[in-house]
């Protein structure tokens, strides 16, 4: 009788957590869901801007601070940064 409490203890409390994970999970995937749709609508505002040549609204989309940096290649000039 005793070893049939231990057992159930240990189920219920396995149960519980896989309960607890696969809402965790479900949370986790509607974020997921939700960043993936904004950041891919910004991609494509951003891409629309580019090909409307509105710079001022392209320019929106990026940092404009001392930390940033521009690396290339060019070819009369070879390796910038």
């Amino acid at each position: 009788m005793k070893y049939l409490g231990i057992i159930s203890i240990i189920i219920c409390g396995t149960l519980l957590s896989l309960c607890t994970s696969i809402c965790d999970e479900d949370k986790l995937a509607t974020v997921y869901k939700t960043d993936s749709i904004e950041i891919l609508n910004i991609l494509k505002e951003e891409s629309k801007a580019f090909w409307d040549k509105d710079f001022e609204k392209y320019s929106q989309y990026w940092a404009h601070e001392d930390y940033i940096r521009t690396a290339g290649w060019w070819a009369t000039g070879g390796i910038t940064i």
